[in-house]
């Protein structure tokens, strides 16, 4: 370790965290908590001095690639692999509202500093914007030939920068929705971008294993930064603007003087890191990764503080209402039903073909929902682990009531030229589909 001249620092200690891989982290403003998203399809809100959990938002059926946080701290705005962008109350965790128009999958969403505007980057090759607080849709911006994997907005809220799989950044007027200019020097998409708190410069990184620092007002190229061995998946700025953070697909986090470019740090991590951010007052950096773990490093001594970690190869967990079992499903088919206080095994129910995706237990602890990734439902007698009904969705589920024993799928397609949704309720008691509803997701730009 003497001849490294950036030192690899390992985890300290492990705590009970995400059960899948972690996608992506945002930090309150006030730096009192943070927000975290993984393929374990959950949202979870930390306390980031305590590291204590505060709690664990639910709503999806795949996982969460992207969280935002208003710059007044009171809503959270998360996206997944679906369609859909989620609207959430911060402070209490209830769901304000699920907003509805992309025509494939949500990648990635900012909000404004004013808190007026959300915007949202779709694999439909489109950027959304959205009024925050009615979720009214008010425009879509086209100009990219692939999906919008990363969005920006500059600190005086006047300048959109979207990164795109075809490799380009486009600068947009965020109020007129007029294209601004095209910034082209990557080779192969552009997984993320950030820009600095005084406006100046846009950080980008990208699948060629580069970082690149551009001019925003002039679109000139600063400087290339190169030492990753993989794709850069997040970029982060500290709030002095003297430290850049990048992680990446090589397993690895690098701290960079933002100004001169030079390499200071080099932390390790045991799998690819999706994300990172830097705390307000500059002193955590928060980085989630492939090894299901969000890690805290004090950025003053660069040093690793706390590692929040979960399981591998489980892919749900639920506790039952009076807090006795944990159940989970995961990769291998099967779902367990754990005594929570001795982590005894009390059984193992066998059923599905593929992997389990979402286990619910009813409010009365006596029945078991869970739904594998093919979209097939079962129905359990939690007590005997009888297998009471099979119900073959097939669609994507999208909300699973196991008290009231239904279940929503949904499905898009296309009907007399326009882009529909279609939803359809089951009734889990009989097996049967007893609604099913369409509606239009087009909308005029």
């Amino acid at each position: 370790m003497a001849d490294n001249p950036w030192p690899l620092f390992k985890p300290p200690y492990h705590f009970n965290g995400h059960s899948d891989k972690v996608k992506t982290v945002a930090i309150h403003p006030d730096g009192q908590t943070f927000v975290s998203g993984s393929f374990d399809n959950t949202i979870k809100v930390w306390n980031l001095h305590t590291r204590e959990l505060i709690r664990t938002l639910k709503g999806y059926s795949r996982y969460v690639s992207c969280v935002a946080i208003s710059s007044d701290g009171q809503t959270l705005v998360s996206v997944g692999i679906e369609r859909t962008i989620k609207v959430w109350n911060l402070q209490t965790g209830e769901l304000i509202r699920t907003l509805e128009g992309h025509s494939y999958s949500v990648k990635t969403v900012a909000i404004s500093p004013d808190g007026q505007t959300l915007v949202s980057g779709s694999y439909d090759n489109t950027i959304k914007l959205w009024n925050l607080h009615t979720g009214q849709w008010s425009r879509t911006l086209k100009g990219h030939s692939d999906s919008v994997n990363t969005v920006a907005i500059s600190p005086d809220g006047q300048t959109l920068v979207s990164g795109s799989g075809d490799n380009s950044i486009k600068l947009w007027n965020l109020h007129t929705g007029k294209l601004l200019g095209t910034l082209e020097g990557h080779s192969y998409p552009v997984r993320t971008v950030a820009i600095s708190p005084d406006g100046q410069t846009l950080v980008s990184g990208s699948g060629d294993n580069s970082i690149k620092l551009w001019n925003l007002h002039t679109g000139e190229l600063s400087r290339t930064l190169r030492g990753h061995s993989g794709d850069v998946y997040s970029v982060a700025i500290s709030p002095d603007g003297q430290t850049l953070a990048s992680g990446s697909d090589d397993n690895t986090i690098k701290l960079w003087n933002l100004h001169t470019g030079e390499l200071s740090e080099t932390l390790e991590r045991a799998g690819k890191v999706n994300t990172v951010a830097i705390s307000p007052d500059g002193q955590t950096l928060v980085s989630g990764s492939d090894d299901n773990s969000i890690t805290l490093w004090n950025l003053h001594n660069r040093e690793l503080s706390t590692t929040l970690v979960g399981p591998g190869y489980v892919s749900c967990v639920a506790i039952s209402s009076d807090g006795h079992m944990i159940v989970s499903g995961g990769d291998d088919k099967t779902i367990k039903v754990w005594n929570l206080h001795t982590r005894e095994l009390i059984r193992t129910l066998k059923g599905h073909s593929y992997s389990v995706k979402t286990v619910a237990i009813s409010s009365n602890g006596k029945t078991l929902v869970s739904c594998d990734v093919r979209n097939i439902i079962k129905v359990w007698n939690l007590h005997t682990g009888e297998l009471c009904r099979r119900v073959p969705v097939f669609q994507s589920v999208t909300d699973i009531n196991p008290d009231r024993l239904t279940a929503e799928s949904v499905e898009y397609g296309s009907f007399m030229g326009n882009d529909i949704k279609v939803t359809k309720h089951w009734n889990l008691h009989t097996g049967e589909l007893s609604e099913t509803s369409m509606v239009s997701t087009e909308f005029d730009t």
